[in-house]
């Protein structure tokens, strides 16, 4: 099994096409098996195909076009994969701490927040608009981590850790500065699943 990992675009995300013509959004990292590749003579470019191997297409086959000039948005190697994340954040301080990084404010407020525990936390699943705002300060703002399971139903409201000014009951990172770092500390985290970067309790 060839196995790769998917590069992306300048926020983080590869357009990828199903057999079917449908388009999908896939994040950086996000593990594949690589199958060929193969020049599309009725659209006069090169295509790798590949099979997603995690995450919200995990087992999907695809193909992407080449870079401009040529080369593949598919990598070999080991960009430094680490272990299950490990996220803490606590309701009444405001406070999200990870290991190697600062503490961050963040808030889950304006609607049911996140409940105590600790739940899992899936890797991103789609570019999500409304992290445009953010892009000047934050170059990852539109990567999102679901809270729970999104893809067996099993969500918590729909609730997501992402960076922003306000929440609708996410744990909302409003230390946008510092978005990027804690992105790269997740993004290249696994708990072993092919779903999850890890888990993030939550305390009163």
């Amino acid at each position: 099994m060839d196995i790769r990992y998917i590069t992306g675009d300048e926020k983080g995300w590869l357009l990828a096409r199903k057999p079917t013509g449908v388009q999908i959004e896939l994040p950086e990292y996000l593990k594949v098996e690589f199958i060929k590749t193969e020049k599309d003579a009725a659209r006069n470019e090169t295509r790798d195909h590949f099979k997603n191997l995690e995450g919200r297409e995990r087992g999907t086959s695809v193909s992407v076009r080449q870079k401009p000039g040529g080369g593949s948005w598919l990598v070999k190697g080991d960009p430094g994969w680490r272990g299950a994340a490990q996220v803490r954040f606590s309701l009444s301080k405001k406070e999200l701490t990870y290991p190697g990084g600062p503490k961050l404010i963040a808030v889950s407020e304006g609607g049911p927040h996140v409940p105590v525990g600790t739940h899992d936390l899936e890797l991103p699943d789609v570019s999500h608009k409304f992290g445009e705002h953010y892009l000047g300060v934050a170059k990852r703002a539109k990567s999102w981590f679901f809270i729970g399971h999104s893809m067996n139903g099993a969500g918590i409201n729909n609730r997501y850790l992402h960076v922003g000014n306000f929440s609708a009951g996410c744990v909302t990172v409003q230390s946008r500065e510092g978005w990027d770092q804690l992105y790269r500390y997740l993004i290249l985290t696994r708990k072993g699943d092919g779903k999850s970067v890890g888990a993030i309790t939550v305390a009163p």
